[in-house]
This record gives C-alpha cells, structure tokens and sequence, in this order.
C-alpha cells in the first residue's frame, strides 16, 4: 500500500516538474496514473532533433524516437534551455517567433518513474525574414517564386452533420475555409495560424442533406492570400430505419402436397426483395425463423411438396427496402388437401381468453405521420396511402408473443400480418400496403407463449378515398357553371316574358286605334 501511494505521489510531483501538458495539436494527449513496480532506469536519449524554419514567426522541430525498459512517458522540448512544451509526439511546430532570430532547441524523455533521459544536443536555426507585404497589383507569377501556394490533394468526407476536409500544399501555409448555403460563405470560417503542408479540419453544426458552398484560402510566408479552392459539398441524408409496407393480396392454393403462393409487391420507391420462410411449427417470427423458400423481387412461389411430411405449413413474406430494413411481415397457414385461395383462416391457437387489458382503442393507425381518429372501435383511413399501426409495448407481457393483425374486407377475403417489435422496443408495428376503398373487419391476436392463451379484439377500417384540392377545384368550377346555366336561364326567362309583354301591349294599342275609326 505504501508503495503504491509513493509511486503515485512520485508521478504527481512528476507531472508538476514537467510543467504540466502543453497542448499545441488537437491530436495530443498525454496520460496520467498510478504504475505499480520499481524502476530506475531512464529512457534513452532522443537520437538526434532537426529545427526547419517554415516562416518569419515559425520553427518545426523533429526528433528520433526513445525507448524505455518498461512505459516511456513523452518528451520535454526546450527553447534557448526554457521548456516550452511536453508532448507524447515527437514533432512540435514553435510558433509566435521574431524573424530573423536564432534559436536553438533540446529534447529529453521520461517515464512514469521520474527517470528522465540526458539532454539531446542542441539545434540553432534562425527565422525567415520578415516578409514584405505585396502590394495589390502584383500578380501571382512574380510574388516570392517558389512562394506562390498550390493545392495538392484534398478530400471531403460528409457526415449527417459535419464535413471532415483534408488536404495537401506544395508549401508550408497558413489556412482559412469559408462555408455557407450561397457562394457569399456567410456561415462560418476556420483559421489556422500554424504553417503547414498538410492540413485537416473539421466543419460541425451542419444540416442533413444540405448542399454548403466553400472557400478554401491559403496564406503563404508573405502574408498573401490565394484561394485554392471554391466548390460544394452535400451533408448526408438521415439514416432510413423506416421499416417498408407489406406485400398485399397474399393467396395460397395447395395442390395435393405441394403449395403455391401469390402476392403484390408494395409499391414504395426503395423496395429491393422479398424472403418467404416457411416452418411447420407456427408461422416465422423474423426472417431467419425457419427454411427461406423464395428470395428476390418475384410474385410468386412454388414450394413443391412442402406439405408430405407435415400436414400443416406456416409461410411468412418479409420485404426488404435498399437500406436493408424488413417489414413486419405477412402471413398465411396451408394445410395438407386444403386449398386457401381466398387467404388463410384465423389460427385458434390455444384456449382463447381475454387475458392482456388492451383493447381496439389501444391501436395506433398512421396515416403521414398522423395518428388518426377513431370513434366505436372504427376507424377511417385514406385508401391512397400506406396505413401503420402501432401497438404500445407497455401494455403486453415481456416474455415471447406473436401478434398477428387480420382484416376480412366484403368478399370475405382475409389477410394476416405481424407486428414486430421497433428498435426502441416501445411498439408493435406493422405497414400496411393502400388499402382499396371498402370496409374490413378487423382482427387482432395475441399469443402468449408462456400462457398458452390468446387475446383477441376487433373493430373496423373504413377506406375511402379523401377529397383533394383538385377534386375541390373540380366542384367549384362545376358548381360555378351550373350557377352561370341558371343566371342565363333567368336572364332567357325574363327576356321572354317582356317579350311577350311588349307584344302584347302592341296588340292593344292596335286594338284601341281600330275601335277610333270605326
């Protein structure tokens, strides 16, 4: 215990010895912490140190690598014999500098122990001169030379909220990137006054999938700004773990022991396969649940005596969507001499009882992203969009259970499918393909494995095609004309009528001038 805490303390005074961490990189780090053990042996000294004056106000300083008997700590990097640094790398660019000054540079190590290194030899080199600003009519060609900078590579690689830039000059340079929605760059700039070939930066606080317009500005050794490059870049889209609708219009015809199944694709723009598994026990919680009969983007499936061993077949249809997401599911039983053209049959699995506190009302339908509406365990949905429903998790036993969701439309034709469980483990969820206008009994079924009994609850969906704006535009345009028809039947009526007035007031005056004569 006592020579734990010795150790400890003796790294303590170390850390205040060395002056502390001096960070000059975003990638530097150094540790601190208790090393248990006895050692008294120094690293060694760092083999050689070179100092290249890169500016007026700028020295990179490199070194060889030392080596220690058991944890070797960093280095110590001092400046005209003042430490300026300590660091786990073994380069340090100086910066802050006057021109045309000579300084010269050691290096040691240490490790955990307090054991430090003996000192490099030491390395003079002198700053640039102090660069003369060029005036504003000087062109590139003729400013410094070998001072004009050019871009050598670079790279940009986009996250949902950020862009990683990376790259290279022919020369050591200072940088700024500028960045915005328009070419003006009016949403931020980087500057960084350390003098270097290779540069990397990162640009956060960004929106998904948005285009950002940049300028890259390079500085060299005279002060001078050059743009290397002006371009754009797109953020990443949201990741997709939308989950994509259900095929629909699921059949199954069984032709002694082999069985046949048809079905409709889902219409979304991102639909890549569908996977039918089949299994004999009950129908296939997820994809992998049993034997994969069918995979790809087909309609239909034959599935050859499938039924000889085993007199009852449970199939599951999973689509998938680009992103790789899968869709709830679609089911359907065939049994052995059984034809199920018109769909499969509710499963009475067990001994049904009301056992789970969860009704119709407790169902969530989702229709863009809106929960609709419902009143007496009905419920009335667009049939030109996809239908989601939603079952709270909270409401249902933790252990293993199967929920399935049936609807029976007017012809007496059913289809089943499951719900899954979401990533956050909140909801049962299914995505339904659009509905075709009409009314469908609803059935919902609960298994519980550990019970062995099953909760069943209805209601209705009424699909019906909503009133758009066009077919608002199309009633008012008529209704403006039946109103124009009627205006002009007036204006035609009341003519007429004074017409026949006119007429009839003539035929009196004529009267009254004959009786005059006469």
């Amino acid at each position: 215990m006592i020579r734990n805490l010795s150790c400890f303390v003796g790294v303590l005074i170390l850390y205040i010895f060395l002056g502390g961490y001096q960070a000059y990189a975003v990638s530097d780090t150094i540790s601190i912490g208790v090393v248990v053990g006895n050692d008294t042996t120094a690293p060694t000294t760092p083999p050689f140190i070179t100092a290249v004056p890169v500016a007026s106000t700028q020295i990179d300083i490199a070194w060889g690598t030392s080596t220690d008997d058991q944890n070797l700590g960093g280095y110590r990097l001092f400046r005209d014999a003042t430490q300026i640094a300590t660091t786990t790398l073994t380069n340090y660019s100086d910066t802050g500098l006057t021109a045309s000054t000579t300084y010269a540079y050691t290096v040691d190590a240490f490790d955990w122990f307090f054991n430090i290194s003996s000192t490099s030899s030491s390395t003079a080199t002198t700053t640039l001169a102090a660069s003369v600003t060029p005036t504003a009519t000087t062109t590139p060609s003729t400013v410094g030379g070998n001072l004009t900078p050019r871009l050598t590579s670079l790279e940009i690689t986009t996250q949902q909220e950020s862009a990683q830039f990376s790259w290279k000059t022919n020369i050591h340079t200072q940088y700024v990137l500028r960045w915005g929605r328009t070419n003006e760059h009016s949403l931020g700039s980087l500057k960084n006054e350390i003098f270097s070939r290779s540069h990397a930066t990162k640009i956060s606080d960004l929106q998904r999938n948005t285009k950002y317009y940049f300028e890259l500005v390079s500085i060299n050794q005279q002060g001078r700004e050059y743009v290397l490059k002006q371009g754009s870049f797109v953020t990443a889209e949201e990741e997709d773990v939308t989950a994509p609708a259900n095929i629909s219009d699921l059949r199954a015809v069984v032709e002694n022991t082999s069985v046949y199944l048809q079905w409709k694709n889902p219409e979304d723009t991102d639909f890549v396969k569908v996977r039918v598994v089949r299994n004999y026990l009950f129908y296939p919680k997820d994809p992998v649940d049993g034997f994969i009969v069918y995979e790809g983007p087909a309609e239909s499936v034959f599935d050859a005596g499938v039924l000889s061993e085993h007199t009852d077949q449970y199939y599951t249809i999973y689509t998938y969507d680009t992103a790789g997401n899968v869709s709830s599911g679609a089911v359907i039983l065939t049994s052995r001499n059984v034809v199920l053209a018109q769909g499969n049959e509710t499963v009475n699995i067990g001994t049904l009882s009301q056992t789970i506190d969860i009704a119709f009302a407790d169902i969530r339908f989702i229709q863009e992203k809106k929960i609709l509406q419902q009143k007496d365990e009905k419920v009335v949905i667009d049939s030109a969009l996809p239908l989601g429903l939603q079952m709270p998790a909270e409401l249902l036993p933790r252990h293993l259970k199967t929920i399935t969701v049936t609807l029976k439309n007017s012809q007496e034709k059913l289809q089943t499918y499951m719900l899954r469980s979401n990533t956050e483990k909140t909801m049962y969820e299914a995505l339904l393909s659009n509905l075709p206008e009409g009314v469908y009994d609803v059935t919902f079924s609960i298994y519980d494995y550990q019970t062995e009994l099953q909760t069943v609850f209805t209601g209705q969906i009424i699909s019906q095609k909503s009133i758009t704006s066009n077919d608002i535009q199309k009633s008012s345009t008529t209704q403006v004309y039946v109103d124009a028809l009627s205006q002009k039947s007036l204006m035609y009526a009341v003519l007429s009528g004074s017409g026949l007035l006119l007429l009839l007031l003539w035929w009196i005056i004529l009267l009254l001038r004959r009786n005059n004569e006469d």
